[in-house]
């Protein structure tokens, strides 16, 4: 083995790791300094609105119970013009 690459690797094998060396030196800071985590009020309103959104069913089922005994009655009609207004609503 190369003399420096063996220099370098009694140097970093005889230090201790990280974490223990810490620990074992200063034990109640350890203790004091605990993980926190804050959340920001933006992250707080991001989470409520996602909560609602959840909680919200997908579709309005009166709405479509409506439609349907409409379409069961053959009376639903819907107008050519609502029809491409509705389109071009959702282009723009």
């Amino acid at each position: 083995m190369d003399m420096r690459i063996s220099g370098v690797y009694q140097t970093y094998s005889a230090q201790p790791t990280r974490g223990t060396q810490l620990n074992a030196t200063r034990p109640e800071r350890a203790r004091r300094d605990s993980d926190r985590v804050s959340i920001s009020s933006q992250a707080e309103d991001y989470q409520a609105a996602r909560r609602a959104i959840t909680q919200t069913p997908d579709m309005r089922q009166e709405e479509v119970l409506r439609v349907q005994n409409m379409l069961d009655a053959g009376v639903y009609r819907v107008s050519a013009q609502d029809v491409a207004a509705s389109i071009f609503r959702g282009i723009a």
